[in-house]
């Protein structure tokens, strides 16, 4: 639910004050090399046992994460500004609403992206079964 809440809202606010000719970019960014959440260990003060294994498979793929990430982050920092300005790579292109950040990013949104197809194909009966009879 939560990576849903963000993508809904910003779609929503885009239509909401468009008006006003404010526009609101959604960045999905994937993983880049910098001081962030795979340096750093967990909280372990108070383990919960049911997570044991969980906790230590995530433990060793974030620690196994760190400084290999393909990302340069300050390749992402011009992406986002040229977006902003509508210069370099964004010059003449049409305001994206959502700017996808990293090969890995990519690749994991293509994935989604065949799921929910796969999903529409499988349900669409249940999908289009809700409408008042006419």
């Amino acid at each position: 639910m939560y990576a849903t809440a963000p993508a809904k809202s910003s779609s929503t606010l885009t239509t909401e004050i468009a008006q006003f000719n404010i526009k609101v970019l959604l960045v999905a960014p994937g993983s880049f090399r910098t001081e962030g959440i795979y340096g750093h260990s967990y909280f372990t003060d108070n383990p919960i046992p049911a997570y044991d294994k969980l906790r230590q498979v995530s433990e060793a793929r974030f620690g196994s994460i760190s400084g290999t990430e393909k990302g340069d982050p300050d390749k992402a920092v011009k992406a986002n500004v040229d977006v902003v300005t509508g210069e370099g790579r964004a010059k003449g292109r049409p305001w994206p609403n959502y700017l996808i950040l990293g090969e890995d990013a990519e690749i994991d949104l293509k994935n989604k992206c065949g799921r929910l197809m796969t999903v529409l194909d499988e349900w669409s009966d249940v999908t289009r079964a809700v409408n008042f009879d006419s």
